[in-house]
């Protein structure tokens, strides 16, 4: 999605619901991609997290990406 992320964390995270963090990964992309956006946490269900992207105009390498 471009306005969020969902994940699965191997063992319970240590931030709660509203925190604020810094998401990092990389696209596989030929090129491997690094993508770093801050994000809210939504919600934490087990070992599942949903964020949702605080830059709401993300259209980016990660937009491009998502849409190509």
């Amino acid at each position: 999605s471009m306005t969020g992320l969902q994940f699965s964390v191997n063992s319970l995270p240590e931030f709660m619901v509203e925190d604020t963090v810094i998401v990092d990964f990389k696209l596989d992309d030929r090129d491997r991609t690094k993508i770093q956006e801050k994000a809210t946490v939504l919600r934490i269900q087990s070992r599942t997290v949903g964020l949702k992207f605080e830059d709401k105009g993300l259209i980016g390498k990660l937009g491009l990406y998502l849409i190509g």
